[in-house]
Protein backbone atom coordinates (compact mmCIF):
# COMPACT_ATOMS: atom_id res chain seq x y z
CA UNK A 1 0.00 0.00 0.00
CA UNK A 2 1.30 3.33 -0.54
CA UNK A 3 0.11 6.88 -0.04
CA UNK A 4 -0.71 8.70 -2.75
CA UNK A 5 0.32 12.68 -3.67
CA UNK A 6 -2.63 13.99 -2.67
CA UNK A 7 -4.20 13.41 0.77
CA UNK A 8 -7.82 12.95 2.12
CA UNK A 9 -7.79 16.12 4.20
CA UNK A 10 -5.47 19.35 4.26
CA UNK A 11 -2.62 18.42 7.08
CA UNK A 12 -1.81 21.07 9.39
CA UNK A 13 1.40 23.61 8.84
CA UNK A 14 3.50 23.46 12.16
CA UNK A 15 2.93 26.28 14.32
CA UNK A 16 5.69 28.18 12.91
CA UNK A 17 5.13 29.77 9.40
CA UNK A 18 7.18 28.37 6.41
CA UNK A 19 8.36 30.08 3.63
CA UNK A 20 9.60 28.72 0.08
CA UNK A 21 11.73 30.00 -2.49
CA UNK A 22 9.50 30.22 -5.72
CA UNK A 23 10.20 27.25 -7.59
CA UNK A 24 11.75 27.33 -10.74
CA UNK A 25 8.87 26.99 -13.10
CA UNK A 26 7.08 29.81 -11.58
CA UNK A 27 10.02 32.51 -11.44
CA UNK A 28 8.18 34.25 -14.34
CA UNK A 29 5.34 35.42 -12.46
CA UNK A 30 6.88 36.81 -9.42
CA UNK A 31 10.02 39.54 -8.07
CA UNK A 32 13.22 38.27 -7.53
CA UNK A 33 12.98 39.02 -4.21
CA UNK A 34 9.42 37.34 -3.49
CA UNK A 35 8.88 34.18 -1.36
CA UNK A 36 5.88 32.07 -0.81
CA UNK A 37 4.43 31.06 2.69
CA UNK A 38 2.77 27.71 2.96
CA UNK A 39 -0.36 27.05 4.28
CA UNK A 40 -0.64 23.27 4.07
CA UNK A 41 2.61 21.43 4.03
CA UNK A 42 3.22 20.18 -0.15
CA UNK A 43 4.75 16.65 -0.81
CA UNK A 44 7.98 15.75 -1.57
CA UNK A 45 8.85 18.69 1.50
CA UNK A 46 10.54 18.03 5.02
CA UNK A 47 7.49 19.49 6.17
CA UNK A 48 5.06 17.46 3.80
CA UNK A 49 7.06 14.52 5.30
CA UNK A 50 6.73 15.26 8.84
CA UNK A 51 2.95 16.35 8.60
CA UNK A 52 2.23 13.08 7.22
CA UNK A 53 4.42 11.44 9.70
CA UNK A 54 2.83 12.92 12.48
CA UNK A 55 -0.97 11.92 11.22
CA UNK A 56 -0.14 8.59 10.51
CA UNK A 57 0.85 7.79 14.14
CA UNK A 58 -1.90 9.65 15.05
CA UNK A 59 -4.21 7.76 13.08
CA UNK A 60 -2.79 4.26 13.65
CA UNK A 61 -2.69 4.93 17.41
CA UNK A 62 -6.42 6.01 17.52
CA UNK A 63 -7.31 2.62 16.05
CA UNK A 64 -5.24 0.91 19.14
CA UNK A 65 -2.36 -0.35 17.19
CA UNK A 66 0.70 -0.26 19.35
CA UNK A 67 4.31 1.31 17.81
CA UNK A 68 7.29 -1.56 18.87
CA UNK A 69 9.59 0.38 21.29
CA UNK A 70 12.14 -1.69 19.06
CA UNK A 71 11.76 0.04 15.25
CA UNK A 72 9.45 3.29 15.20
CA UNK A 73 8.65 2.50 12.09
CA UNK A 74 6.86 -1.12 13.25
CA UNK A 75 3.37 -0.92 14.58
CA UNK A 76 1.23 -4.03 15.65
CA UNK A 77 -1.80 -5.56 17.47
CA UNK A 78 -2.86 -8.36 18.34
CA UNK A 79 -6.54 -9.40 17.80
CA UNK A 80 -7.88 -13.45 18.85
CA UNK A 81 -4.76 -14.86 18.72
CA UNK A 82 -3.44 -13.63 15.93
CA UNK A 83 -0.44 -10.90 14.95
CA UNK A 84 -0.87 -7.75 12.77
CA UNK A 85 2.09 -5.48 11.79
CA UNK A 86 2.34 -2.70 9.67
CA UNK A 87 6.01 -1.42 8.39
CA UNK A 88 6.17 2.13 7.36
CA UNK A 89 9.00 3.39 5.04
CA UNK A 90 8.12 7.12 4.81
CA UNK A 91 4.89 6.76 2.66
CA UNK A 92 4.93 3.06 1.72
CA UNK A 93 3.83 0.71 3.63
CA UNK A 94 3.61 -3.16 4.16
CA UNK A 95 1.13 -4.55 6.17
CA UNK A 96 1.62 -8.74 7.06
CA UNK A 97 -0.78 -11.26 8.91
CA UNK A 98 -3.60 -12.71 8.58
CA UNK A 99 -6.07 -11.90 5.32
CA UNK A 100 -8.87 -10.20 7.64
CA UNK A 101 -6.59 -8.53 9.98
CA UNK A 102 -4.66 -7.02 7.13
CA UNK A 103 -8.05 -5.80 4.97
CA UNK A 104 -9.22 -4.01 8.88
CA UNK A 105 -5.72 -2.57 8.96
CA UNK A 106 -6.05 -1.29 5.86
CA UNK A 107 -9.49 0.00 6.27
CA UNK A 108 -8.06 1.70 9.40
CA UNK A 109 -5.51 3.58 7.54
CA UNK A 110 -7.63 4.35 4.90
CA UNK A 111 -10.00 6.63 7.34
CA UNK A 112 -7.30 9.30 7.22
CA UNK A 113 -5.46 8.72 4.12
CA UNK A 114 -6.41 8.13 0.42
CA UNK A 115 -4.15 5.32 -0.54
CA UNK A 116 -3.27 2.66 -3.04
CA UNK A 117 -3.33 -0.91 -2.74
CA UNK A 118 -0.23 -1.91 -5.05
CA UNK A 119 -1.37 -6.27 -5.06
CA UNK A 120 1.21 -9.11 -4.04
CA UNK A 121 4.39 -8.04 -2.26
CA UNK A 122 7.01 -8.49 -4.66
CA UNK A 123 8.97 -5.89 -3.58
CA UNK A 124 9.40 -3.43 -0.65
CA UNK A 125 11.51 -0.47 -0.34
CA UNK A 126 14.16 -2.11 -2.86
CA UNK A 127 14.17 -5.52 -1.57
CA UNK A 128 12.99 -8.16 -3.60
CA UNK A 129 10.49 -10.26 -1.30
CA UNK A 130 9.70 -14.31 -2.80
CA UNK A 131 7.10 -16.10 -1.10
CA UNK A 132 6.35 -19.94 -1.11
CA UNK A 133 3.62 -21.45 0.19
CA UNK A 134 3.79 -25.05 2.07
CA UNK A 135 1.77 -27.39 4.14
CA UNK A 136 3.94 -26.43 7.04
CA UNK A 137 3.45 -22.51 6.53
CA UNK A 138 4.88 -19.76 4.24
CA UNK A 139 8.55 -19.38 3.40
CA UNK A 140 9.67 -15.49 2.57
CA UNK A 141 12.74 -14.73 1.22
CA UNK A 142 14.26 -11.04 1.54
CA UNK A 143 16.80 -10.73 -0.77
CA UNK A 144 18.37 -6.61 -1.98
CA UNK A 145 20.09 -8.12 -5.89
CA UNK A 146 20.56 -4.03 -6.48
CA UNK A 147 22.77 -3.76 -3.45
CA UNK A 148 24.52 -6.57 -3.95
CA UNK A 149 25.51 -6.02 -7.62
CA UNK A 150 26.75 -2.34 -6.67
CA UNK A 151 29.04 -4.11 -4.11
CA UNK A 152 30.20 -6.15 -6.03
CA UNK A 153 30.72 -3.53 -8.69
CA UNK A 154 32.29 -1.13 -6.27
CA UNK A 155 34.73 -3.78 -4.66
CA UNK A 156 35.30 -5.45 -7.58
CA UNK A 157 34.41 -8.89 -6.80
CA UNK A 158 33.88 -11.61 -8.98
CA UNK A 159 30.08 -12.26 -9.42
CA UNK A 160 28.44 -14.96 -6.51
CA UNK A 161 31.94 -15.33 -5.19
CA UNK A 162 33.17 -14.03 -1.74
CA UNK A 163 36.89 -12.81 -1.76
Amino acid sequence: MSKELSYKENLPMEKRCRYIEVPQEWEEYYDDDTVLLLNVPIYGTKQGASCFYKKLVKTVKGKMYQRSPADPCLYYRWKEGRLVMMLSWIDDNLIMGYPEDVDQFRKDIEAGFKCKFEGPLKEYVGSKIDMTRRESGTEIKITQPVLVQSLEDEFNLPEGKPP
